[in-house]
């Protein structure tokens, strides 16, 4: 893909190289937000590979659906980190005098937030699949917990 939009260039100007290159970023933010959170919660990380649509991080199973889904939420809470500061610059300055700058702001912030979207969709392959099980996780434990204290089992 990036061969691709090189030899695109003459044709459609350096702007798409900027594009390629914020695509190529987001996506491998995303990959190294799932690699971050596996890390911290004990799982290595093997490898992280960028196709033209599509990465991947390979790392360890996790060996439940609570870190699953956590892990599942580093992507897009990756991706929301470059999301916040690129919006915030777009609002308070609007757009700069320098094209290219102006093509990563808005891949990060307007294209970026489309990609949070897609990837928050809740079914496969998309992360949102483990993603959304999450709050339900978490809401069942709350319950049991609950239970717990009221038959007097916990305190």
């Amino acid at each position: 893909m990036f061969a691709i939009f090189i030899i695109a260039i003459p044709f459609l100007g350096i702007p798409v190289l900027f594009i390629t290159i914020a695509l190529f970023s987001l996506m491998l933010i995303h990959e190294l937000g799932h690699a971050f959170v596996a890390q911290r919660l004990g799982y290595k990380a093997y490898r992280i590979t960028i196709y033209p649509i599509v990465g991947l991080c390979f790392s360890e199973p996790p060996y439940s659906a609570y870190e699953a889904a956590l892990i599942a939420w580093g992507g897009v809470t990756a991706q929301f980190l470059l999301f916040v500061p690129a919006t915030t610059i777009l609002i308070l300055f609007g757009n700069s005098s320098v094209g290219s700058v102006n093509v990563l702001l808005v891949a990060f912030s307007y294209i970026n937030a489309c990609m949070i979207v897609m990837n928050l969709l809740p079914f496969a392959p998309f992360d949102g699949k483990q993603a959304w099980q999450l709050p339900i996780i978490l809401l069942r434990a709350k319950w049991t917990m609950y239970q717990l204290k009221r038959k007097k089992i916990l305190k």
